[in-house]
């Protein structure tokens, strides 16, 4: 299903409608995190508790990778489901990291902001 979700990818580039940072991005998250663990599982046999349990494992990463990971997962997994609409897709109970304002970089040098009135 993967493969397929890729091809569909990689169609919307051809057509301008995604970036091809974001066709490798998705193919890099894939590969790596979700496709070594999910390999023997059927599709329609992946459980909540699985997806929760990969997720789970990656916990040198930050909360930006982890809500990455998993928003690619959903998309894919999103696309998988449309073959079936009467299934309930997993994914979608998957919770993201809440990110707080301290987990955000300073995108702009100071110098450069705007004074506050």
């Amino acid at each position: 299903m993967f493969d397929e979700y890729l091809q569909q990818c990689e169609s919307r580039l051809a057509k301008h409608d995604l970036s091809p940072a974001t066709v490798v991005g998705y193919r890099k998250v894939l590969d790596s995190i979700w496709r070594p663990r999910l390999r023997a599982l059927p599709f329609l046999q992946v459980r909540y508790s699985v997806l929760v349990k990969i997720a789970d494992s990656h916990k040198a990463c930050s909360k930006k990778t982890y809500n990455n990971a998993v928003s690619v997962l959903r998309r894919a997994f999103a696309f998988g489901y449309r073959d079936h609409p009467y299934r309930s897709n997993p994914a979608w109970a998957l919770k993201g990291a809440r990110l707080k304002r301290k987990d955000f970089r300073e995108s702009i040098p100071s110098a450069f902001k705007m004074p506050r009135s």
